[in-house]
């Protein structure tokens, strides 16, 4: 079984942000600007189980995972995530 999502970047939203910036006179060029998953612009995709008997699980797995990210405390990526098993 496996579980498959990816990243989202909503390129349309970043484009009014920049713009917005520029507009409110705080954008700064020269230098890349970084939308993580606590910003509008970045989100993952939605997650489709194998097994919907652990979709719940998985779902539940994958926002504590995410909320880690946005808090920075996830340690180790490999440990935590990238052998994820479920159940």
């Amino acid at each position: 079984d496996a579980v498959l999502t990816s990243q989202i970047v909503d390129q349309k939203t970043m484009i009014v942000e920049a713009v917005r910036a520029i507009v409110d006179g705080t954008f700064t060029g020269g230098a890349p600007t970084f939308y993580g998953l606590d910003t509008p612009v970045t989100g993952l995709a939605p997650i489709t189980a194998v097994d919907e008997a652990k979709a719940a699980e998985i779902e539940a797995k994958v926002a504590e995972v995410r909320d880690q990210i946005i808090a920075g405390t996830l340690e180790d990526f490999v440990k935590n995530v990238g052998a994820l098993e479920i159940g």
